[in-house]
């Protein structure tokens, strides 16, 4: 409710409010990109996968606690248009060299349809072409 609240106000105004909202369920995925939500979070999901990932393999408790300690690196979306020009089809793998350049690590990308609806790849095919918008966010670890 405070989602579709915020969403009213900031038409009102005729500004745009970046909103970032934490689901605990997947089945609410649909109903936050009508809202037009800018990002969404399934906490439990998140916080099982680490779980499993650090159970399975110790080693990768100290990269988790890196990601998400406060000094560590962050992982972010970045304006697409920062690493590669749009409108023209590019792999993934470019968008990679792209982002080694910034020091950054590619994992993903946001798209953006023209509903305003998007879809979010995590760990694409490195040679699978695909065409970018100025909307579109890479995502990168970053320092």
């Amino acid at each position: 409710m405070l989602q579709l609240l915020l969403t009213d106000i900031a038409e009102d105004i005729g500004s745009v409010i970046p909103l970032t909202i934490e689901m605990n369920s997947t089945r609410n995925q649909r109903l936050s990109q009508m809202m037009r939500a800018t990002d969404f979070v399934v906490s439990s999901r998140i916080t099982a996968k680490m779980m499993a990932q650090i159970a399975e393999e110790r080693h990768k408790k100290a990269i988790l606690n890196d990601l998400l300690s406060d000094g560590g690196a962050s992982i972010c979306m970045k304006p697409v248009t920062r690493y590669v020009l749009t409108g023209e089809p590019v792999d993934f793998y470019t968008l990679g060299a792209s982002a080694a350049r910034y020091g950054e690590i590619a994992i993903g990308y946001k798209k953006f349809a023209e509903d305003g609806s998007f879809t979010i790849e995590v760990n694409p095919r490195s040679r699978e072409a695909t065409k970018f918008t100025d909307q579109d966010d890479l995502i990168v670890v970053a320092v």
